[in-house]
């Protein structure tokens, strides 16, 4: 794709009778993919090495589908979405999902919490107890949940690492 991709997208700019072809989502799209993974340089252009890429939120990783980004927790590594369940949890009654919420794979998942909580409050449906994993919980939701919607976030918290990083003189 680099050198051809350059010649596509020179014989497209320079072509003055049809402007709107510059345009087309396929010739923006190809243009942003093509200055991401390619040097601009004239003569057989460069793929640029992993370090060289731009940031993952901005990465373009499909060109079907230019929203997708990449990511990666713990070993487990994807290009695509993050998606966010809620779920019933007392137990007289049957455990249903009440809200599903799609976000970018580069999100924070505690940056969700906020919109999820208008949301379930929204629709009657904010809890007492809201269980979450530990990648949703820090000081601030904690407090937030609390004051905003007088409910309890119940999960583990991130651990601190600043003391560790102290102790073996990284900081």
């Amino acid at each position: 794709m680099g050198a051809d991709g350059r010649q596509l997208l020179e014989w497209v700019y320079a072509e003055e009778e049809l402007p709107w072809l510059r345009e087309r989502d396929g010739i923006q799209t190809l243009r942003q993919v093509w200055l991401q993974h390619s040097h601009a340089e004239a003569q057989n252009p460069p793929w640029r090495p992993d370090g060289d890429l731009p940031p993952s939120a901005l990465l373009i990783t499909s060109p079907s589908d230019v929203e997708a980004r990449s990511s990666r927790k713990k070993s487990t590594a994807w290009t695509g979405y993050k998606v966010h369940f809620t779920e019933t949890g007392d137990a007289e009654t049957p455990h249903l999902i009440v809200e599903v919420t799609t976000t970018s794979a580069t999100m924070a998942d505690g940056a969700i919490i906020e919109e999820l909580h208008a949301h379930l409050d929204e629709q009657h449906l904010l809890p007492e107890q809201h269980l979450m994993d530990m990648g949703y919980v820090d000081a601030g939701v904690l407090a937030e949940s609390q004051s905003r919607y007088e409910g309890d976030i119940v999960g583990p918290v991130m651990p601190d690492t600043c003391l560790r990083l102290k102790r073996s003189g990284t900081l």
